[in-house]
């Protein structure tokens, strides 16, 4: 290495001696530390985790690459064992003991070309939220990483198999949460996606945990056994083989007659079920679905697919992560709107069904709320939806979206709201607009619609605010 580098190296101090080696290495600063401080870490070019438990090495991974801060910081991990699991992805290097300081100077050298990278990003703004941040670091850490994919990795406790632990890591929440930031991302084309597994899932809670069994045509239970027929030729009867014993002989229930040879007495024509519910006997069962985690009992055919996807950054991802544009202005820069939360129809539309099918996965709700300016006069103003959107945008929370239907209309896209939340949104905002709009020359309309309560198409919502407006 041509200049020192400066790590800081995070491990316990009564594993010290371990590592002390370490600081012996040509051109390498270490400030040592049994824990991460914040100051230490952004002054540093790369962070050297070093422990002989692997739980300890994946609690510090965690903590870096969740920290808005911290999380681009190229991460050599040195443990005694191999139990990372996919946290090992968290890691740029990593190195199990003993290692040779050869070996940790090539490993430092590669790093330090890491570091070269994710220190030309511009900072992000203050005013990003903390989504915001983390989403756009992730979509930098991809772009600086040697493999810019992140492909799922299954999970038994996972709703649906799979989690993509690094961007859970990255936003900070539990594997399995991060579907939703996902479907955000793909929906804005900073990722692409190719088909990874297909699931079957349950259509009422969309999990996974799926029992496909045989059971009773009658009674739909699955308490059913499997009986071999047996066929006499004196008389023609047929019954199951359990009818014919007697006496550990088989003898025919219906003519009392010994049955001795198979092929000349009798014959095993065919196999029946057996119900032990309702007494059924049939030729077949069908099949049906239960599922583990919520009861439901459906056919198979009524299952929900679902497709897992890996995903690498698409060209508008890779110049996101250049830039530090984030959400908010991708969505500006779809529509044909000056402000980020003022858009076009068909990008509010589009908006309305992924929060919507994010609602629908999460057991939640949203809400469209209308407001509409009836101008009283004959000159009705063209102005009046541009400054009823602009009067508006002072008053609604950031994650909220507007569109105008017309001149008079306004839409307000309100996602995680339930209709009483709505209510009373609805209520402060008219009182606002009341001291703008004169009663004598305008007339203020409100209408609340609540999904998936209501509907689930966007236009059947907008019908149903027309009828309450």
């Amino acid at each position: 290495m041509n200049n020192c580098c400066k790590a800081l190296l995070v491990g316990l101090a009564e594993e010290r001696d371990y590592f002390v080696f370490i600081k012996n290495i040509p051109n390498l600063s270490v400030t040592f530390s049994n824990r991460i401080r914040q100051n230490e870490a952004e002054n540093s070019q790369l962070i050297i985790l070093a422990a002989a438990s692997s739980a300890i090495i994946i609690k510090w991974l965690k903590q870096i690459r969740s920290h808005q801060n911290l999380s681009l910081i190229p991460i050599f991990a040195i443990t005694s064992n191999d139990n990372l699991g996919y946290y090992r992805l968290l890691a740029d290097e990593t190195a199990l003991l003993p290692l040779s300081a050869a070996e940790i100077q090539d490993k430092i050298n590669s790093l330090l070309k890491l570091y070269a990278q994710t220190n030309n990003f511009m900072p992000l703004a203050d005013t990003f939220s903390l989504k915001e941040k983390q989403l756009t670091n992730f979509l930098r850490y991809l772009l600086t990483r040697p493999n810019n994919s992140f492909i799922p990795q299954r999970l038994i406790s996972a709703k649906q198999a799979y989690v993509y632990p690094r961007l859970a890591v990255f936003l900070d929440v539990s594997p399995g949460e991060e579907f939703t930031w996902i479907n955000e991302l793909e929906q804005l084309e900073l990722i692409k996606g190719y088909a990874h597994d297909r699931l079957h899932v349950c259509p009422t809670c969309d999990y996974y945990q799926l029992n496909f069994r045989e059971v009773c045509p009658k009674c739909r239970l699955p308490h059913i056994n499997r009986q071999r027929n047996l066929h006499h030729y004196a008389c023609a009867c047929i019954a199951p083989e359990n009818d014919f014993l007697y006496e550990n002989r088989l003898v025919c229930p219906k003519c009392r007659r010994r049955l001795r040879h198979i092929g000349v007495d009798y014959e095993r024509p065919s196999e029946d079920f057996y119900c032990q519910s309702c007494n059924n006997i049939f030729a077949e069962p069908i099949v049906n679905c239960l599922c583990i985690n919520c009861g439901e009992v459906f056919l198979p055919k009524d299952a929900g697919l679902v497709t897992i996807k890996e995903y690498i950054l698409s060209p508008l991802g890779k110049k996101t992560a250049l830039t530090g544009v984030v959400l908010p202005q991708i969505s500006n820069s779809l529509s044909s709107q000056t402000c980020d939360r003022i858009i076009s129809y068909p990008l509010f539309e589009k908006i309305f069904n992924l929060q919507l099918d994010i609602c629908k996965r999460l057991n939640r709700s949203l809400c469209v709320i209308s407001f509409q300016i009836n101008t009283k006069q004959d000159n009705k103003s063209d102005s009046v939806g541009k400054s009823l959107a602009g009067l508006l945008l002072k008053s609604i929370r950031n994650s909220d979206l507007i569109s105008s239907l017309s001149d008079e209309k306004v839409l307000i896209l309100s996602p995680e709201t339930d209709y009483n939340t709505a209510l009373q949104v609805t209520l402060r905002i008219t009182n606002q607009l009341k001291n703008y709009y004169d009663d004598n020359k305008h007339q203020i309309l409100t209408a609340i619609a609540q999904a998936p309560k209501e509907g689930n198409r966007l236009d059947s919502i907008i019908d149903k605010l027309i009828c309450k407006g």
